[in-house]
């Protein structure tokens, strides 16, 4: 069994999907030979296509923030302490990955919403159907757990970073903001894809699909919101540093240069050249038009995605409610 690689190894990500599968199957064949009808066959489909998509998605992530990662820290201390620079490595990876906290935070938030069968009172004369439905639900929101505290230690370890992380005004990415930017990108699309086929299944589910579908949303509305900002922060904070440095320097090198010219002109200098003076003024124009917000074409890209994503539950319930 690959230990190593945790909820990206091939073995538990196989045993993730295959619980989830298995326990989807067997609500759906109790509810035909229960009551004759399968009412939540999208439901149980939808949901076990974003758990087949999020395993998928931690396996790519753990390997980004693995191959990555460890160029962030050799790119940003090796050339001071490349032992220091491996062991915060592993320290970020082993925080980012660790077996133990992700179990409980799955096995915690996967008994929160299997519950919700007996908490909403569903198949209230079917008791089994309830059970089946439960352990189906925790099962899938066991693996939503183990992503969801993977993603928060990330936003507190990104957070951490700021102080490590070399800017360029003119150059925004580099192997350390450009770790950082790559995994908002990667994040942000696999939540928007997940959260999108999760809040459709609701629609094709006996839930009560209004207060709830709108508790979900907002949940789920926050949750991308920081997968695209929370990275960003310590990237945009260090280049607004940068920025205002910058600006400053160029004042004082126009103040230097403008003392002298009133001293010139004291002296009954009237010729002065005027030269140095301009391109210092065109240069911090050029500086304070720099857009420290590091979005490129990438980053666009993943934003319009997500956006899309969002939008298809929105889509399907107009459709559903005006055609149906």
């Amino acid at each position: 069994m690959d230990r190593s690689r945790g909820y990206a190894g091939n073995v538990i990500s196989m045993a993730m999907v295959v619980l989830s599968f298995v326990s989807g199957i067997i609500y759906v064949w109790a509810e035909w030979t229960t009551v004759q009808k399968i009412r939540d066959s999208v439901f149980v489909s939808l949901l076990i296509a974003a758990t087949m998509i999020l395993v998928f998605g931690i396996r790519i992530l753990f390997d980004y923030l693995k191959q990555r990662g460890q160029a962030f820290y050799s790119f940003v201390l090796a050339s001071d302490n490349p032992e220091k620079a491996y062991t915060d490595f592993r320290a970020f990876y082993q925080a980012v990955t660790n077996v133990r906290s992700m179990t409980a935070a799955g096995v915690i938030y996967g008994l929160v919403v299997g519950s919700a069968p007996f908490v909403l009172r569903l198949w209230k004369e079917h008791s089994t159907l309830a059970l089946l439905l439960a352990i189906f639900l925790l099962c899938v929101n066991f693996v939503t757990g183990v992503a969801f505290f993977g993603l928060l230690t990330f936003f507190r370890r990104s957070l951490a970073m700021g102080r490590l992380i070399k800017v360029n005004l003119f150059h925004i990415e580099n192997p350390s903001t450009g770790f950082l930017l790559g995994a908002t990108r990667r994040i942000a699309v696999l939540a928007s894809i997940y959260i999108s086929l999760s809040l459709t299944s609701m629609l094709f589910s006996g839930l009560p699909a209004g207060s709830l579908v709108i508790a979900y949303a907002v949940f789920a509305l926050s949750i991308l919101l920081a997968s695209l900002g929370v990275p960003l922060i310590p990237i945009v904070r260090r280049l607004k540093e940068a920025k205002a440095n910058h600006i400053s320097e160029i004042d004082s090198q126009i103040d230097k240069l403008f003392q002298e010219l009133l001293r010139e002109l004291r002296e009954g200098k009237m010729d002065q050249d005027l030269s140095k003076l301009n391109s210092l003024i065109q240069l911090k124009e050029c500086v304070q038009a720099i857009n420290i917000v590091p979005f490129r074409m990438k980053s666009i890209t993943a934003a319009a995605s997500v956006l899309f994503c969002s939008s298809v539950p929105l889509i399907l319930q107009w459709i559903l409610t005006r055609y149906f």
